[in-house]
């Protein structure tokens, strides 16, 4: 039976359902330089920084946790692709780098 727009089956569904989850923006976190040989930096918003920073490898296995979130030395990882995880006050982001020593 139509109610606006739902169908009542027995269930409740919806066409368009929205879910609100704190997103970040990519505007919210520069990391540079990518590709990055010694030391990588970032920058985020005043209002949402980080609390914590990890650097997985691409099989997921965890490279690096850092301490300091302004800059991360990265002159110890081989060559290769990594993923950086973000978790800020307000959400988390996962932002691709790429080492690549010269």
């Amino acid at each position: 039976r139509p109610f606006h727009n739902f169908t009542d089956m027995g269930a409740y569904e919806c066409q368009d359902p929205t879910i609100s989850v704190e997103e970040i923006s990519a505007e919210s976190t520069v990391v540079y330089p990518n590709p990055a040989d010694k030391v990588v930096y970032l920058k985020t918003s005043y209002d949402n920084p980080i609390v914590k920073l990890e650097i997985f490898s691409i099989n997921g296995t965890r490279v690096n946790q850092a301490g300091h979130f302004s800059a991360v030395d990265v002159s110890a990882l081989p060559n290769g692709i990594y993923r950086i995880k973000a978790t800020y006050r307000k959400g988390e982001k996962t932002i691709p780098l790429v080492v690549l020593h010269e």
